[in-house]
């Protein structure tokens, strides 16, 4: 069965700023590599989606400050999370399992995987400060902000779609 999730009416209003601001050290349990967390996802509606289903938000609004600051993730290595992904309504759908985004083609790949977002508004300011990777030498590091999504990740099987959605937001994000 596939499963159908909807939010509808969803309202983040000008008084429910939100700021992520963790601190927080973790380590690998595998004697090989130390990937640490992989992915972040923030959002004035929803922060992360990455289960098979058909995702759809309607006319859903944000109206607060949405505020992540990555400065103090750091793994045992003093790595950060590789994608850190923030957005008005939505920080991150991409399909993924225990944490790691799935390369379409790989076996455990999401049968169905679609997201829409449509009538959706963003006014709130967005700031996105991920961490200076320069410092630390990290060059695969991504950092994804955006009025309506932080970052959707599709393929041809896997749609993301934005229809009739307006942003009238600042987005702030670090100096890279």
């Amino acid at each position: 069965d596939i499963r159908t999730i909807l939010l509808k009416d969803c309202t983040n209003s000008t008084t429910a700023a939100l700021t992520l601001y963790p601190q927080l050290s973790f380590s690998s349990t595998s004697s090989t590599a130390d990937k640490g967390m992989q992915l972040c996802g923030f959002g004035g509606i929803a922060g992360w989606i990455r289960n098979s289903a058909s995702y759809t938000f309607t006319n859903c609004d944000n109206a607060g400050t949405i505020t992540l600051s990555a400065l103090k993730i750091t793994n045992s290595k003093g790595n950060s999370p590789r994608s850190i992904s923030v957005g008005g309504i939505l920080g991150l759908a991409a399909p993924c399992n225990a944490g790691l985004m799935r390369d379409p083609s790989a076996s455990d790949y999401p049968e169905v995987y679609n997201v829409r977002l449509e009538n959706c508004d963003n006014d709130g300011t967005i700031y996105n400060y991920g961490v200076n990777y320069s410092s630390r030498g990290e060059t695969n590091n991504k950092v994804f902000t955006g009025g309506i999504a932080g970052s959707l990740a599709g393929t041809s099987g896997a749609k993301a779609n934005v229809i009739s959605c307006s942003n009238t937001g600042d987005i702030i994000t670090h100096d890279y």
